[in-house]
């Protein structure tokens, strides 16, 4: 089964076998042999030398995205002719990163058969290395836009928080207040360096919780993900195609897809730290996960992405830091949700003041940020293209073991992620022709195959994450806005696709002069299902790119129109959600408050607590002095 709107076992066949050719796969570069005479030509060289590589990440920062393995390829290619072409003198100049880790020395072993791994210690890249490129660049434009665009209404929660713990005459400043004078009044002991930092990460945070939307971890066993394996005789159930928690999707996915796990979210929020050298890590306890760790100062502030808030300070709803649980462990137990506040059983909050005793520090790295071809490109790229690409998790190990005294260790879950992802690409190539696999596979096939086939979808999301939401002057090339505008379709647009030449050109599917009239009709009718799933995810895109840009009206007027549409229920927690903050903002508390209150998403916890913050500033409010009557 392909999707519940595509029964016919055709359309099938045909869908999966096209899906086989086109998506996800990994394609090893190929390094040039050596090269005898390369040092006398390196003089004539260094130009073309220049040309590939710049070529290459030209394509990555690119406006535009390309079919996946059409990107991988050229991008590889591109960087691998550009080492190929490198003197052996010119590769001897390196600087490698001395890892010494037993943990990361055993992964690299257990995982050698995979591409992006077995080519750790190389200087040669292989094809999903493009796309780590390009997440790399996207965490880069989101974490500058965010911080730099950023205004109070942001951070909208810390006046609130500051009227509910003020009297009505300190209350009535709090409108004029700067963003880091809103975090130094909440956390008044901070130096201004410290209060800048958390800051940052406040804003970076907000940015992924209204960005990307929580979704509940898949459980094994059930009949939506059931136990049994896409790969046989596999025992890790990643490499066995089993879906977990944080490993199912890569960093760039979950970014192109706007929704995944509160592990998901905090790769994300980890790799937006690492852009501005804020040392982080993910906090566990025992086995599981639990909250990002934000280094600053001597404190470690936690940020519980399944909550979609900071760790709050009971009755004051300031974010906790690691230090202040262990002196109040209590605390946690003020997080559970009360009967008047919901009648859910799973009410009580995850986190127990006993496991404070089994806390350590996950350090996030993955097989391409710690390799050897990474650190290479990464001294050599210039201008535009400079970047942070690779990371020493011994540095960010040793700053926060040192401080926090917490364990620390290597976190294995992008190596996770690496081997599911491979286990499922294989057993896509495999559904094409075995019915038991394509079965095994529905979830895909339902929730993401048509963004992976839809180059207009990606595009625009390419387009929201570099930040492109203006049109260069005289630019025909539609800007992240009119992009999302663009994929709006109407009933009537879909219905005669087969006759709209322009539109079948843009997407890529005009009939060849050799191809059957069936064949293509096949294909025209499973765009159309496509572009049906394609324009219900557009509302909230749209929503969110106003919501950055400060348009808090706009948002707001969408999210109303969208709300109750026909499609809704796959985004309704992130656009009843995204709809509460735009009410906070607009000061309407008590609709923030019903949207709050009435959340039955996987994000329901936070929400209510963050509803218990606006009933004390309502609460506060009607005790205060009629003014009027005084008069």
């Amino acid at each position: 089964m392909i999707s519940e709107n595509i029964n016919n076992k055709t359309k099938q066949t045909f869908v999966l076998a096209m899906l086989a050719l086109v998506l996800l796969i990994q394609v090893p570069g190929c390094q040039p042999p050596p090269d005898p005479f390369i040092d006398l030509a390196d003089a004539k060289n260094s130009t073309l030398q220049i040309d590939d590589q710049q070529r290459a990440m030209d394509l990555v920062l690119s406006t535009q995205s390309y079919e996946f393995r059409e990107f991988e390829q050229k991008v590889t290619q591109g960087l691998n002719r550009w080492l190929g072409a490198l003197s052996e003198q010119a590769k001897a100049g390196e600087t490698p990163f001395s890892i010494d880790n037993a943990k990361l020395t055993q992964w690299l072993n257990d995982f050698n058969d995979l591409p992006a791994i077995a080519r750790y210690n190389e200087l040669s890249f292989v094809g999903s290395d493009a796309h780590y490129l390009r997440e790399k660049y996207w965490l880069n434009s989101i974490a500058k836009r965010t911080i730099d665009s950023a205004t109070p209404q942001n951070l909208e929660l810390y006046r609130l928080i500051l009227i509910a713990n003020s009297t009505p005459e300190e209350g009535a400043k709090v409108e004029s207040l700067s963003l880091n004078d809103l975090v130094q009044k909440v956390h008044p002991d901070l130096s201004a360096e410290s209060v800048e930092l958390l800051t940052k990460s406040l804003l970076l945070f907000d940015w992924v919780i209204r960005s990307i939307q929580l979704e509940l971890p898949p459980e094994s066993g059930t009949e939506e993900n059931p136990a049994e394996p896409l790969i046989a005789d596999q025992s890790e159930p990643a490499r066995a195609g089993i879906r977990g928690l944080g490993y199912t999707k890569q960093v760039w996915q979950t970014l192109l897809y706007g929704k995944g796990d509160y592990v998901d979210r905090a790769k994300i929020f980890l790799g937006l730290c690492e852009q501005i050298d804020l040392p982080a890590a993910m906090v566990s306890s025992g086995e599981n996960p639990w909250a990002v760790g934000v280094l600053i100062g001597q404190d470690f502030y936690l940020f519980d992405t399944n909550l979609g808030l900071g760790v709050p300070v009971p009755g004051q709803g300031r974010v906790a830091t690691l230090r202040e649980l262990r002196e109040h462990p209590e605390w946690l137990e003020q997080l559970n949700l009360t009967v008047a506040e919901t009648s859910r059983d799973d009410s009580k909050y995850w986190l127990t003041a006993a496991d404070l005793d089994q806390l350590s520090a996950l350090i996030y790295t993955s097989p391409e940020s710690s390799s050897r071809r990474m650190k290479f490109l990464e001294e050599r790229l210039v201008g535009d293209q400079k970047l942070r690409i690779a990371f020493n998790p011994t540095t960010i190990n040793e700053q926060i073991a040192s401080t926090t005294k917490l364990p620390t260790q290597l976190w294995d879950i992008e190596f996770k992620t690496h081997a599911f992802r491979e286990a499922m690409q294989n057993s896509l190539a495999q559904a094409g022709t075995d019915t038991d696999m394509a079965a095994k596979l529905s979830w895909y096939y339902s929730n993401y195959q048509y963004i992976d086939l839809f180059g207009p979808y990606r595009n625009a999301r390419n387009l929201f994450l570099l930040g492109k939401f203006k049109s260069e002057k005289n630019s025909r090339i539609p800007n992240a806005v009119e992009s999302f505008y663009n994929l709006m379709y109407t009933d009537k647009t879909i219905e005669e696709l087969s006759f709209n030449k322009p539109l079948l050109t843009r997407l890529g599917i005009l009939q060849s002069a050799d191809q059957a009239a069936a064949v293509f009709n096949e294909r025209v009718r499973s765009v159309q299902q496509q572009m049906y799933l394609v324009r219900e995810d557009m509302g909230l895109f749209l929503s969110q790119v106003h919501f950055d840009n400060g348009n808090i009206g706009t948002a707001g007027n969408w999210l109303r129109r969208i709300i109750d549409q026909k499609g809704s229920d796959r985004w309704k927690a992130g656009v009843q959600y995204l709809w509460a903050r735009t009410h906070e903002i607009a000061g309407d508390l008590d609709a923030a408050l019903t949207l709050y209150k009435s959340s039955d998403s996987p994000q329901f916890h936070g929400e209510l607590l963050r509803a218990r913050i606006i009933q004390r500033v309502l609460d506060a409010e009607s005790t205060k002095p009629d003014s009027s009557a005084a008069n």
